[in-house]
């Protein structure tokens, strides 16, 4: 995440792991993208990427989806999401899932000797 001049947290990411129930990917990428998502942008959200691993949906184990979103403005996008219900949308799709992990990220450059 940047910082502006205050040291306020302005822009970053945020990445998702979500270990899914086995069988169940397709229905939580489908509640995902039909939910989610829609609420997602509205706080400014962009989604950059998804993955799963291992690469192939398993049906009798559990698959990692990995969700990659940017925002422009961290306290905006945190008020909104209460506001929002996102941690609703959590508990209710908490069926399909075993697991979920949220990390906040900030661009770090690495630069070559």
């Amino acid at each position: 995440m940047s910082s502006d001049a205050g040291g306020g947290i302005t822009s970053g990411y945020i990445l998702d792991r979500v270990t899914v129930q086995p069988g169940r990917l397709g229905e939580y990428r489908e509640r995902v993208a039909r939910e989610y998502l829609p609420q997602a942008l509205e706080r400014g959200m962009t989604l950059v990427g998804s993955w799963i691993e291992p690469p192939l949906e398993l049906q009798d184990e559990s698959n990692d989806l990995y969700l990659l979103w940017s925002f422009p403005e961290f306290w905006s996008m945190r008020r909104q999401s209460r506001e929002q219900g996102a941690a609703a949308w959590w508990e209710d799709s908490a069926d399909l899932t075993v697991s979920r992990e949220r990390l906040f990220l900030a661009a770090a450059e690495l630069e070559a000797p």
